[in-house]
């Protein structure tokens, strides 16, 4: 649960901080781009995750019946 209870919410407020400093002419588009980057590269990773542990979860059943 590292993904989803620390480091997906901690890259999203990171792409919104990012924004937020964007809008109020305290940093750079680019930095608003690799955050976002960043976010859903990291909400791949997540899925990715979830993916290989279904199909590990789909061979033990398969192994047991």
């Amino acid at each position: 649960h590292l993904y989803q209870n620390h480091l997906l919410p901690q890259s999203k407020q990171n792409a919104k901080s990012a924004l937020v400093n964007y809008q109020n002419n305290v940093g750079n588009f680019s930095n608003v781009i690799q955050s976002e980057n960043n976010y859903l590269t990291d909400q791949l990773a997540y899925l990715r995750i979830q993916i290989e542990q279904l199909k590990i979860e789909n061979r033990l059943e398969y192994l047991v019946l």
